[in-house]
């Protein structure tokens, strides 16, 4: 039992560390997309362009190599994936919103971080079943009124329950599968 507790902590801080520089490295991100915004939305645009290529090579990489990876790994290239798409879907929308062709209704005050905070809250809503924020009687931070801000949502919604079911079909079948090379 105690080599058992040995084993796993290590992998248990690597993962908390790995989470922390995730959300991190979001927070930097959203800050960066907001400064150079204020240059020009288009150059903040191309950046977040080059971020997303990034994230989608990650995404596909981690999906493939499910098997000699370790799962934990995977877990938290999947988990820098969806946080990245948070800020640079609250920044997307965020840019919409005040290029005035997005409508939100917006609790509190209109930021970058009240539309990161409405995608954060999109993935937790995500879970079929468990209605998180109702059973908590949470509001989101952002509720969109027409499709220019419905649009992004869906978009976010889509990329992130096709990857992650796309990745546990992946994971089952090589799961299930020999290793070849066993062999």
């Amino acid at each position: 039992m105690a080599n058992s507790k040995r084993k796993y902590r290590p992998t248990s801080r690597l993962v908390l560390g790995a989470l922390s520089g995730v959300f991190f490295g979001a927070f930097l991100l959203q800050k960066i997309l907001e400064l150079v915004s204020r240059l020009h939305w288009a150059a903040a645009a191309i950046i977040a362009a080059f971020v997303v290529a990034g994230v989608v090579w990650i995404s596909v990489w981690a999906r493939r190599t499910l098997r000699q990876t370790p799962i934990e790994t995977v877990l938290i290239a999947l988990s820098f994936g969806t946080v990245s798409l948070s800020a640079i879907g609250g920044w997307a929308s965020f840019t919409l919103h005040s290029l005035g062709l997005a409508d939100y209704a917006v609790s509190g005050t209109i930021s970058i971080d009240s539309f990161v905070r409405l995608y954060l809250y999109t993935v937790v809503d995500l879970l079929p079943g468990i209605e998180v924020w109702e059973t908590l009687h949470i509001n989101p931070p952002a509720e969109p009124r027409n499709a220019w801000a419905g649009g992004p949502l869906v978009v976010f919604k889509v990329f992130v329950i096709v990857l992650v079911w796309d990745t546990f079909k992946r994971w089952r079948s090589t799961k299930d599968a020999p290793d070849p090379q066993s062999k």
